[in-house]
C-alpha cells in the first residue's frame, strides 16, 4: 500500500479550492484537505500531519502571511512546507512570502502542469527530509547509547580496581593458610577445600570484573576472535541470575574463529540469553534450561 501524503489547501473561494483539488486529485497518493480561513486550518493542522500546505494570500479577516507566520512560530507545524498561491505578483509580496518561510510561490491563474510538477517536487523533499531526519535521530541515540556504555565502562573499571585489591588479600591469605598447614604438617581435608573454595571464587570474581571490562569496552575495528571464549565470558555475566531462577544452561561449544566486533557480539548473545530467560520464567521452575 502506498504512502499517503496529506496537503491541505486554504484558500477563502470555493471555487479556487474546489479547481486546485481537481488537479491534484490525479495523484492518487494525496490525501487532500481544506480549508477556508484562519481559524479552520489552526484546527486541521491539529487534526492531520500535513507535507505540505497550498496558502493562499488574500484571505479575510486573517491574511495568509499571518496565518503562516503563526504556523512557523508553533514548533508542531514549523516545519511543514508552504506554497503561496496567490494573484498577487508584485516583487515585495514574493519577498515576503519566502521571508515568512514559505517554500514556493505560484501565481494565479496558474498553469495545471506547473501545479503538480511544484507539488510533487516540494512533497519529495518533505519526505527526503523526514527521511534524514529519522536517519539523524537514530544517530543521536547510537551516539547517547555509546556515550553510556563509556560512563559505564569507567566506572566497571574504577570499580574493577577497588575490587582487585580486596580479592587479592583473601587469595593471598587462603594461599597462605594452606602452605603454613604443609609446613607443619596439619591434616585437615575441611580446611584445605575451604581455602580451596576462596581462591577459586576470588579467580571467578576476578575473571567477571575482566569480562564487565570487555563488555563494555568500545569495538572500534573488527578482530579475530574464538567464539567459545565469548560465549563462556558472556554465561559467566548472568550465570548468578541463571542460578537464582533455576535455569540450566547446557552448553556445546565448537570453537570457530571469528572476525568482527567481539563486545557486539556479547552484547547480542546478552541480549538473546535475557530474553530466554524472561520467558523461562514464565514456565514450571523445574523445567527451565537453555
Amino acid at each position: 500500500m502506498s504512502k499517503k501524503y496529506n496537503i491541505l489547501v486554504v484558500d477563502d473561494e470555493i471555487k479556487n479550492i474546489q479547481l486546485g483539488i481537481n488537479i491534484l486529485k490525479k495523484n492518487s497518493s494525496y490525501n487532500l484537505i481544506f480549508a477556508t480561513d484562519a481559524q479552520q486550518t489552526y484546527e486541521r493542522v491539529k487534526e492531520y500531519a500535513f507535507d505540505l500546505i497550498l496558502l493562499d494570500i488574500i484571505m479575510q479577516p486573517i491574511d495568509g502571511f499571518e496565518i503562516c507566520q503563526t504556523l512557523k512560530s508553533n514548533a508542531l507545524t514549523q516545519d511543514i512546507p508552504i506554497i503561496f498561491l496567490t494573484a498577487k505578483t508584485d516583487e515585495e509580496s514574493i519577498l515576503k512570502a519566502f521571508k515568512l518561510g514559505g517554500v514556493d510561490y505560484i501565481t494565479k491563474p496558474f498553469n495545471e502542469k506547473e501545479l503538480e510538477a511544484r507539488v510533487q517536487t516540494h512533497i519529495q523533499l518533505k519526505t527526503l527530509q523526514n527521511k534524514m531526519q529519522q536517519e539523524n535521530e537514530k544517530k543521536d541515540k547510537i551516539l547517547l547509547q555509546m556515550s553510556k556504555m563509556n560512563a559505564i565502562g569507567e566506572m566497571i573499571e574504577y570499580l574493577s580496581y577497588q575490587w582487585r585489591h580486596p580479592l587479592s588479600i583473601i587469595s593471598a591469605s587462603a594461599s597462605v593458610i594452606q602452605i603454613q598447614m604443609q609446613l607443619e604438617n596439619i591434616q585437615n581435608e575441611s580446611m584445605l577445600q575451604h581455602s580451596n573454595d576462596i581462591i577459586k571464587t576470588c579467580t571467578s570474581l576476578s575473571n567477571v570484573v575482566d569480562d564487565f571490562k570487555d563488555f563494555f569496552k568500545p569495538d572500534s575495528n573488527k578482530e579475530f576472535f574464538q567464539i567459545k571464549e565469548v560465549i563462556d565470558k558472556t554465561t559467566r555475566l548472568l550465570n548468578g541470575t541463571l542460578q537464582f531462577n533455576n535455569i540450566k544452561l547446557f552448553c556445546e561449544i565448537e570453537n570457530i574463529n571469528m572476525c568482527g566486533y567481539k563486545c557486539a557480539v556479547m552484547y547480542s548473545l546478552i541480549n538473546i540469553l535475557s530474553n530466554a530467560l524472561y520467558e523461562l520464567q514464565k514456565i514450571d521452575y523445574n523445567k527451565r534450561f537453555i
